[in-house]
């Protein structure tokens, strides 16, 4: 056998070469990638409250801004959600305060409601004076108390609140006058659903049926009976030739296209003068017309 069998030209030679390098070197980072444990950083518990604090804010922030504040006189042991909702709160905030009383906690003064979780500086110092809490209320349970409240020791005259008790029975109320306080007397009726009756009222100009009643959506089934229209209607009327684009579309009964067509009517004719124009676009029907007869004045 000659030497010559076994002669690799140089090029060649570099070519191997290189290429035993590269393999080598992809050995290598396979080996490093998959072998050797990487470092591990554990979540301290300053790590793990600060990214709370974080996500609380977060929340916080986007539900804050998604509403209005009321204010008004509350009892942190008795309010329900819908009043905290109304007082700003937030629903995990809501749902601590609950949890705690259902644990059997209770609030014994306004610095200790403070301690709810959650709640910032600002918003307990604006809610501080409308915090009264009942001394039943504050001493139904005594087991979570760890030092005896000083509360009841202070001379100072807070204003009492009665309760709102439910009608016993049947009370019939006129639809178009009755109040919130009024309406809360109903059984299944509370502070939310009550707002909403009276702003509906208002948006629709005055109620023409109690039937109209159940338009607002989540209302007991049998609420009907518990009103009755006198027989001097005063509703609010609709100018449909002379009120804004805006004041239309506010009205329950009306839509943004059917809002547009009295305007293209307007446009094109001068003014609105039946039903009949209003008949020809199809965003009107005529049980359109039927429920907003007694609210337009043509």
């Amino acid at each position: 056998m000659k030497d010559d069998d076994f002669y690799i030209p140089k090029r060649e030679r570099v070519g191997y070469i290189a290429l035993i390098v590269c393999l080598l070197l992809i050995a290598g980072v396979v080996f490093i990638v998959y072998h050797i444990p990487r470092k591990e950083y554990p979540i301290t518990l300053a790590d793990k409250a600060l990214l709370d604090s974080f996500t609380v804010v977060v929340e916080s922030t986007g539900h804050a801004h998604s509403r209005s504040v009321e204010l008004f006189y509350f009892d942190p042991n008795t309010v329900d959600s819908v009043d905290m909702l109304r007082l700003g709160f937030t629903d995990w905030q809501i749902r601590n305060n609950m949890k705690y009383r259902r644990l059997g906690g209770r609030w014994r003064s306004a610095s200790h409601f403070s301690h709810l979780y959650g709640l910032s500086t600002d918003h307990y110092e604006r809610l501080k004076p409308y915090i009264h809490i009942h001394r039943e209320s504050a001493s139904r349970n005594q087991f979570f108390s760890k030092e005896k409240t000083s509360v009841s020791r202070i001379k100072v005259e807070r204003p009492r609140y009665a309760k709102n008790e439910k009608f016993s029975s049947l009370v019939i109320l006129n639809l178009n006058t009755v109040d919130t306080t009024t309406l809360k007397k109903i059984p299944g009726i509370g502070s939310y659903y009550a707002r909403k009756i009276v702003d509906y009222r208002a948006a629709l100009g005055g109620f023409v049926s109690v039937k109209q009643i159940l338009e607002v959506e989540g209302l007991p089934a049998d609420i009907m009976q518990w009103f009755e229209l006198d027989g001097h209607l005063q509703v609010r009327k609709l100018d449909l030739n002379k009120m804004t684009f805006r004041e239309l579309v506010r009205h329950p009964y009306l839509n943004y296209d059917q809002v547009k067509a009295i305007f293209e009517v307007r446009r094109k004719t001068g003014f609105v003068n039946g039903w009949q124009s209003l008949l020809l676009y199809d965003c009107f029907s005529q049980s359109d017309v039927d429920r907003l007869s007694p609210y337009v004045e043509l």
